[in-house]
């Protein structure tokens, strides 16, 4: 076991920076599991800095512009690619907060990094070299279940992403 201790900063630009890790105060990640609307991703956003705000609590907002994996071809995946990192985006300046959301198609991966301040890989996607390449790439990621993460070590990881990157 890893007794190394790690701070992680989530944000980069103008937006309202949030440390997790270590000793560090709980910090919030939420918001829908799918982006609806922007209306909708706004008003949650509102909801949710009201809340952070009572509380004097960081947070980072998190949803998915396509969730691939559910478990019925018929349900909702999220608005799509270009419309949900739009609404990203203007979560992102209009809230002045750090934005978070999965990718499940590695050719999504370039999009996503130029947007969110952290991509999110699904427990289900962690070990494919092109996840593991454009996280590597981007040099922000978190993976879904920390016991995937474990049995992965980071650093395997790491230079897996490397190598096949290179």
């Amino acid at each position: 076991m890893n007794n190394k201790k790690t701070i992680v900063t989530i944000g980069y630009d103008k937006v309202n920076k949030v440390r997790v890790g270590d000793n560090l105060p709980l910090a919030f990640f939420g918001g829908p599991c799918a982006i609806e609307s922007k209306d909708h991703a706004f008003f949650m956003a509102e909801a949710i800095a009201q809340k952070c705000e009572k509380l004097n609590m960081p947070w980072v907002y998190k949803s998915c512009y396509d969730k691939d994996c559910r478990s019925a071809p018929d349900s909702f995946h999220g608005t799509g690619i270009d419309e949900g990192l739009q609404i990203l985006s203007d979560v992102r300046d209009e809230f002045n907060v750090p934005v978070v959301s999965d990718f499940s198609d590695a050719a999504w991966a370039k999009a996503t990094g130029e947007v969110c301040d952290m991509v999110q890989v699904p427990a289900y996607l962690c070990r494919q070299t092109s996840i593991a390449c454009c996280c590597w790439y981007r040099q922000a990621c978190a993976f879904e279940e920390r016991t995937v993460y474990e049995s992965l070590e980071y650093e395997e990881f790491s230079q897996k992403a490397r190598s096949s990157w290179l």
